[in-house]
């Protein structure tokens, strides 16, 4: 398993599944949706079935993850209050990761530390700033998604919690002109 957990797709697949758990959050405890049920269940087989499949290295079952996007889609169109940020590019991108050469892609490995002989290394001047030298490869930073603002929730008569859509009023209609009783034909 530690070399499933060192691939990239297993890495995306774990962050998918951690965003859908946030996705699943936003409905209210009383829903309970199919539809929700189904995210529920993606959210757990879209990184079982990608560490089935390198653990057994065969080809990538896609299957999971285009249920989960047509789910998205239902979710957008069923609930418009529910943003699911940035779901859609997370699927479609390990998407083609699995349908790719490079599902079985993994982190670099370390390489291993080598006992030097102990060597002095240069004092820098107190007014220089300590710069990196040209043969240490400097780490990329990981980009993370912006977070979703939590759409507001009222709460019902009955206590329960729901969701509520900020769309914008339309603008009023403008009233027609008076009519004077001093206009005649």
């Amino acid at each position: 398993m530690e070399e499933v957990k060192k691939t990239y797709a297993w890495q995306e697949a774990v962050k998918l599944s951690q965003s859908l758990s946030k996705l699943c959050d936003e409905f209210t405890r009383q829903d309970n949706d199919p539809l929700l049920q189904r995210l529920r269940e993606s959210a757990v087989a879209i990184p079982v079935c990608v560490a089935q499949d390198l653990a057994a290295e065969r080809k990538a079952s896609t299957d999971a993850v285009v249920a989960l996007a047509a789910e998205l889609e239902l979710v957008h169109k069923t609930f418009p209050a529910i943003d699911t940020g940035s779901l859609g590019q997370q699927a479609e991108a390990l998407l083609a990761r699995m349908q790719s050469d490079k599902f079985t892609e993994s982190e670099p490995e370390p390489e291993p530390e080598v006992a030097e002989e102990a060597t002095e290394e240069p004092v820098s001047e107190p007014n220089e700033p300590d710069v990196p030298s040209q043969a240490e490869p400097q780490p990329e930073p990981t980009p993370t998604p912006p977070l979703a603002p939590e759409p507001p929730r009222v709460t019902d008569i009955s206590g329960n919690m729901h969701a509520v859509n900020l769309q914008p009023a339309p603008a009023p209609m403008p009233a027609p002109p008076p009519v004077s009783s001093n206009q005649e034909a």
